[in-house]
């Protein structure tokens, strides 16, 4: 049996092959034809994208966290 985090990077790693097998077929490829090396390509793209967008969303969340904790006042500003 897999574990929890097992059974999380199989689920994505499915997720991130139908991913690229999706953009092979919208940009037109015959995907009864897939080339390895293509493939993995896409799919290690898919993952540098994945992990670029949730460093980008945590850094939205920390600040918008910042933003939100921060009062001004007539005193300067202070941390709620």
């Amino acid at each position: 049996m897999f574990s929890f985090n097992d059974s999380q990077m199989i689920e994505f790693g499915r997720f991130t092959v139908y991913q690229s097998l999706k953009e092979m077929i919208d940009q037109g490829d015959d995907i009864n034809k897939v080339n390895f090396e293509e493939l993995a390509e896409n799919t290690k793209r898919n993952i540098e994208n994945k992990g670029i967008l949730e460093i980008i969303d945590e850094i939205i969340r920390d600040s918008s966290k910042d933003i939100q904790s921060k009062k001004d006042s007539p005193f300067g500003e202070f941390v709620n």
